[in-house]
């Protein structure tokens, strides 16, 4: 079976110094493990440099494979899809995409170069995490303003147009969870596009070359997310705005942004495996209610004395 592991998993195992005999136990019983870039980037942030590389020999051992292609590419993906079906007029009729194919490529480099273990210092990832702690804090702000109108009981939430206009969905609708990650879609994607906000360049990057400038200005951009778009045709982007969801019913962390990017991969992969309770119960409710037939989410006890034997004890009752 093809698995993925959160990346405490990949803690858990170089906590217990297992990662050689869990490649072995894997590769004995057929189980293949598929790397993310969420993995690589979030060992990378790691300030001490012998923790940060004990962390990624460890992934490089245990991982047999890499995503061939980032989260945020395969969202972008989905909606570019969706506006070809339903606002071509929103396309170039040229794209320009070597850029893009770049950007490709420069994503698949990083793996090789943590296989060489030629991993970069951790100042050279000051920038993205500057930026994507920007993006982490005001996530939080939106969850735990949704969080705590839903703990009392409000009925005044309610989004905005991207221009602060008008209103665009109603508290009432917001707490429907198939309403929630549309309208969540309106918001990223507009400070995507137009606001150009740092913490979600990844996606400017991959629909720049295709989208016109002024796209996501159109009037009816809105009816575009709440309407037009067929949520079979963009699961990625359904699944990271229902984990968001869900979210706002625990206690709000600063993981939760880069637990919704880690959920693509229940799409990918046959078993997801992580060691974070809370997370396990959202992953929970979004397959159970939302996404039956993707992978199962596996939660591990990282205070047990091995990963190993968590490892082996979860897989015997599959």
């Amino acid at each position: 079976m093809k698995l993925y592991f959160d990346t405490n998993v990949y803690n858990f195992i170089a906590a217990c110094g297992e990662s050689h005999a869990v490649r072995r136990f894997l590769d004995g019983s057929g189980h293949k493990v598929q790397a993310s870039s969420g993995n690589l980037f979030e060992i990378y942030a790691i300030p001490e440099p012998s923790v940060r590389r004990d962390e990624v020999t460890t992934l490089i051992t245990v991982a047999s494979s890499f995503e061939p292609k980032p989260q945020s590419w395969l969202h972008a993906y989905e909606v570019r899809r969706e506006i070809g079906r339903c606002r071509p007029h929103w396309l170039k009729r040229v794209p320009f995409t070597k850029k893009a194919q770049q950007f490709v490529k420069g994503h698949l480099q990083r793996w090789q170069e943590a296989k060489a273990l030629n991993l970069p210092p951790a100042y050279a990832y000051a920038v993205y995490r500057r930026d994507f702690e920007s993006g982490i804090s005001g996530l939080r702000q939106s969850q735990k303003m949704v969080r705590t109108h839903r703990l009392k009981g409000r009925s005044e939430l309610q989004l905005l147009a991207p221009d602060q206009s008008t209103e665009v969905v109603s508290d009432s609708e917001l707490r429907d969870p198939e309403i929630y990650w549309r309208a969540e879609c309106i918001m990223v994607w507009y400070l995507a596009m137009i606001v150009r906000s740092p913490a979600s360049r990844d996606y400017a990057d991959w629909l720049d070359p295709y989208v016109k400038e002024e796209a996501f200005k159109d009037p009816t951009y809105n009816c575009f997310w709440l309407q037009d778009v067929r949520a079979e045709n963009v699961p990625r982007n359904r699944l990271i705005g229902l984990v968001n969801y869900y979210q706002t019913h625990h206690k709000i962390t600063h993981g939760n942004a880069e637990d919704q990017l880690h959920a693509g991969n229940l799409l990918e992969a046959d078993l997801f495996f992580t060691a974070d309770r809370a997370y396990y119960t959202v992953l929970l409710e979004v397959v159970n209610r939302h996404f039956s037939g993707v992978a199962r989410p596996v939660l591990l006890n990282r205070s047990a004395p091995s990963a190993l034997g968590e490892l082996s004890s979860a897989l015997s009752t599959i």
